[in-house]
């Protein structure tokens, strides 16, 4: 029953990037990028779909509005395109901007499918077991598949004061969806749908890297992601929302560099869809989010009103978020982290002198061997900085790392003294910081490390040309002929 929900989640998927792009995605843009956007846009769609059900108390069990509305999408994915010729959606004449390299794209697929084979082996014996799992996430899950409506008892912490009431129901939905398809609570099922969002994410930076860098790059971002500590293991085996996050974040702002080296539109739109799967994830997606839009505000495509089209992705991130918000808003649920009370202007005078201790904790927890991936990238960067063609695609994975490190920064710092009167600050920063720290920083380390192939890959065709002599480079002169009078004179 796994294999149903995964493969009724891709669908659905496809059937929302088939519209985005306005053509079949596998003829468009290939089978790496159709599968894992499909991945991830599919688990945006149950993610939505499940919290706007839910805020409208109507039953959330999956059989009751969820899974048919998510089979008719995958159905719809597959009907001729005379179908879609009849919604009359916005035409888009231009040609998608990619590359064919079925070759790289083959190892990349390898690659990915190796992956996939040693994580998802034994997944049958996944359960969840630490308290984090559950009480944040896997218990709301339950909540939606057995008794089918935002219970308060879980939901307000009627029962119990848990953690993170505000957090966006993307996982939860999830484990709904799992648990509905196979008729009974399924941790393992929960666990599978969560690793083939990590799996969607690296076919889409393997794509995406092929596109902007060359062949090299693919199979090198996927390694180079597989290898950043923590990320597939112990992480991406248990029920958090740090990796999926992860995956939406990173597809969104490699999609979004796609757009800027490109111009292609239809990535635009797909970046929007993943801004809106980002949000949904956690709260710091939402940073997360905003700093890829923010790095494509500054440095857009270069296309007619570019910037007005980030703004309209922005705003229909900002638009999925509202239904959620209101709900928690209006039954008192705040943000554990930035409230009315980490915002007043005396907190904040208060905790403004801790924001140097609070980037030491940041250089102290980077995870693994990001600050080596940040080292590679700031050289990558000196050197991509010197070829015209790479200003702009290095300008914006600056831009986009930097706003997301400040935004993590500025979370720790306003979130500083909130068990100040049980614990002093700097002891409670390093106990946040212990706790989180190696999950919370893991997009802005792979930003840091995707830097090295992505810019790196981008100046190999330019070191490796054949260089030409000066001879080369003359035309070759017409033989003069003798004027016929000047022959004969001889």
């Amino acid at each position: 029953m796994t294999i149903i929900a995964a493969v009724l989640m891709g669908l659905a998927g496809h059937c929302v990037l088939r519209l985005l792009v306005r053509r079949l995605p596998l003829r468009a843009y290939g089978v790496l990028a159709t599968a894992g956007l499909s991945v991830l846009l599919g688990a945006a769609v149950i993610g939505l779909l499940t919290t706007y059900v839910a805020v409208l108390e109507l039953p959330t069990r999956v059989w009751a509005i969820v899974g048919p509305i998510v089979i008719a999408l995958a159905v719809l994915g597959f009907l001729p395109s005379r179908v879609f010729a009849a919604m009359r959606l916005p035409p888009e004449d231009s040609q998608p901007a990619v590359r064919r390299m079925w070759a790289a794209d083959g190892v990349v697929g390898g690659v990915i499918v190796a992956l996939g084979a040693v994580l998802l082996t034994g997944s049958s014996k996944l359960v969840v077991f630490s308290n984090d799992e559950w009480a944040i996430w896997a218990m709301r899950g339950r909540t939606l598949s057995l008794a089918g409506h935002l219970d308060p008892a879980v939901f307000q912490g009627g029962a119990a004061q848990y953690q993170h009431l505000d957090y966006p129901l993307l996982v939860p939905s999830l484990i709904a969806w799992a648990d509905g398809i196979a008729g009974h609570p399924d941790d393992s099922g929960a666990h599978v749908l969560l690793i083939l969002l990590t799996l969607g994410m690296l076919a889409v930076v393997g794509w995406a890297a092929n596109c902007l860098a060359g062949p090299y790059a693919g199979v090198c971002s996927v390694l180079l992601i597989a290898g950043t500590p923590r990320l597939l293991a112990p992480y991406g085996l248990r029920v958090f929302a740090d990796v999926p996050l992860a995956a939406f974040a990173v597809a969104l702002l490699l999609v979004l560099a796609m757009w800027i080296v490109h111009g292609d539109s239809r990535m635009l739109a797909v970046a929007a869809a993943l801004a809106v799967g980002t949000a949904a994830v956690k709260d710091e997606g939402v940073v997360f989010a905003l700093a890829g839009l923010l790095a494509a505000l500054v440095v857009p495509a270069q296309v007619r009103h570019a910037r007005r089209q980030v703004l309209f992705a922005a705003g229909t991130m900002i638009a999925s978020m509202l239904p959620w918000l209101a709900w928690t808003r209006a039954h008192g649920i705040e943000s554990d982290l930035i409230n009315g009370q980490t915002l007043t202007p005396q907190h904040l005078r208060q905790v403004a002198g801790y924001s140097g201790l609070v980037v030491r904790l940041i250089v102290h927890y980077w995870p693994g061997y990001g600050w080596w991936g940040i080292a590679g990238a700031v050289f990558a960067v000196v050197l991509a900085v010197t070829v015209p063609r790479l200003r702009r695609l290095t300008a914006y994975l600056c831009l986009a790392w930097l706003i997301a490190v400040v935004g993590m920064w500025a979370q720790y710092v306003i979130s500083a003294g909130r068990y100040q009167s049980v614990v002093p600050i700097p002891v409670e920063l390093r106990g946040h910081f212990g706790s989180s720290a190696t999950r919370v920083l893991l997009v802005p380390s792979i930003v840091a490390s995707l830097a090295i192939p992505l810019l790196a890959g981008s100046l190999v065709p330019r070191l490796t040309r054949p260089v030409r002599h000066a001879s080369q480079h003359r035309q070759p002169r017409t033989p003069v002929r003798e004027h016929p009078a000047t022959a004969a004179t001889e």
